[in-house]
């Protein structure tokens, strides 16, 4: 997955890691990680301290005025928010949680 921020200079996308984690049964192959794109330059930034699971898949966006980037990630029962930009350390983790439905099955009615 893939995000432009609405002031189009920044791109951030979801890409499997080059080193391998060390091996789980759940999770085999390497971990993903976020990277953010300067449009301007070229540069290219790992989000710290963030490692997904292959089989997960993190939605992102970015706020209103470009300056953070909303990580979600599927927990389950909830779906844990983690908000970035450059120069952090890490993702911060806000106390807010989103609970119930997170996963759901779109239907298709017809295709035109």
């Amino acid at each position: 997955s893939a995000v432009l921020s609405p002031d189009r200079r920044t791109l951030a996308y979801v890409r499997q890691r080059s080193t391998p984690a060390q091996y789980e049964m759940g999770h085999p192959g390497n971990p993903n990680e976020v990277v953010s794109v300067d449009l301007a330059s070229g540069r290219t930034t790992v989000v710290p301290g963030l490692e997904i699971w292959s089989k997960s898949s993190p939605g992102l966006d970015y706020s209103p005025d470009s300056t953070w980037l909303v990580i979600s990630l599927d927990a389950g029962t909830r779906v844990d928010l983690l908000l970035w930009h450059p120069g952090l350390a890490r993702p911060l983790q806000p106390s807010v949680q989103v609970t119930g439905d997170v996963a759901f099955e779109p239907t298709v009615t017809s295709v035109r």
